[in-house]
């Protein structure tokens, strides 16, 4: 989707030299750090030639040009979601979409009967299907956000087929072409990928699936040692995947799921602390409803299969746990089998946006 040029302008009158960003990239890569310039632009010389009042011998400054603010949709501390889709019912924070501090912004819709903006300021709700531009201004009125939603009508029934641990490159492009061969959109909770594997993680997001966090590492005795520390491992990938893919990821999840124990050997009630705080943290984070079990217990594409199927429940939203881990073979072979029975049996397939309603499990430590 492109922002539309129908929508409202912004007039780009620059206060800060920061670029428009479409589509929620960084056009430098991710630099936060990039010089903002002058704050104001010249107002022009009072005395040029042909200029009447000068010409009249008058020492009269032209008054300079009310300034507005530009959009800064990124880079540095600025909004990273220029633009989503949400189905009918969903909600996002828009609050949770800034790369490094949350800046005090007013935000309106220009049509509420599409999208609506809750009474704290910067939660929306999809109410209708259509297209509302969400537009933003800070408190000092120096930074204007915008933000298009498109609304579709939330399908009946959903699979969210997710995919973890990868990317690796054994796995990941047969899991992607068979996506790709069925025009399906998953999403893909990454560890941090290895340089050499950086095109998977490119071709994810070229071919419009979802870039999730899992983290940059997956070693439970070192994640879980402390809240600070799994902190770290979750925002030390999201600011690897802007800086060099320009994706700000909120979606997380737990190595393990939230409900697992191994965490109370390193440290007792963690997972009960980190779900509360991967909110404060501005993340939303997803178990999983229905597991295809390829991690232990399915040793076969059938047994796969049977796993997931079995779990899969009309009237909701069906979170699938699978991996792309190297090898998998038994999931990669089963995949095509899946997608062929959701579709038979009426389920839209959907990757996840920062709108997708959480799944949690029961905490057990």
């Amino acid at each position: 989707m492109r922002i539309k040029n129908l929508l409202v302008k912004f007039i780009a009158i620059p206060i800060m030299a920061i670029a428009l960003i479409g589509c929620g990239a960084s056009s430098d890569s991710g630099d936060n750090g990039s010089d903002q310039g002058s704050a104001y632009e010249s107002a022009g010389d009072a005395g040029s030639a042909g200029d009447p009042v000068a010409d009249a011998g008058t020492d009269a400054t032209a008054e300079p040009e009310p300034q507005e603010p530009v959009i800064t949709n990124a880079p540095a501390d600025a909004f990273m979601l220029p633009e989503i889709e949400m189905l009918t019912g969903e909600f996002v924070d828009l609050q949770y979409q800034f790369a490094k501090k949350k800046y005090p912004v007013t935000w309106t819709s220009t049509d509420p009967s599409i999208v609506k903006v809750g009474k704290n300021g910067s939660k929306i709700k999809a109410k209708k299907e259509g297209i509302v531009s969400i537009e933003g201004m800070s408190s000092d009125g120096q930074h204007a956000f915008q933000c298009i939603v498109t609304v579709i009508e939330r399908p009946e029934s959903l699979i969210y087929l997710t995919f973890d641990d990868g990317p690796s490159r054994n796995s990941t492009p047969k899991i992607l072409d068979i996506l790709n061969k069925n025009a399906v959109h998953a999403t893909f909770f990454e560890l941090k990928p290895a340089k050499a594997d950086y095109d998977l993680t490119q071709r994810v997001i070229d071919e419009g699936h979802s870039l999730a966090i899992h983290g940059y590492s997956h070693h439970y005795d070192e994640i879980y040692r402390s809240d600070e520390v799994y902190h770290k491992n979750l925002t030390k990938l999201q600011k690897l995947f802007y800086k060099d893919f320009g994706q700000w990821c909120t979606q997380t999840r737990f190595p393990g799921g939230s409900s697992n124990t191994v965490s109370r050997h390193y440290s007792v009630g963690i997972m009960s602390r980190l779900s509360k705080k991967v909110h404060e943290w501005g993340f939303l984070y997803q178990d999983w409803n229905v597991s295809s079990g390829d991690a232990g217990g399915s040793n076969t594409p059938d047994q796969v299969f049977k796993m997931v199927t079995s779990g899969i429940q009309k009237g909701r939203s069906n979170v699938i746990l699978m991996h792309d881990f190297s090898g998998n073979d038994k999931t990669i072979n089963a995949l095509q089998r899946i997608i062929d029975w959701g579709k038979q049996n009426g389920f839209t397939f959907r990757g996840m946006t920062a709108a997708t309603g959480e799944v949690h499990h029961g905490i057990n430590n």
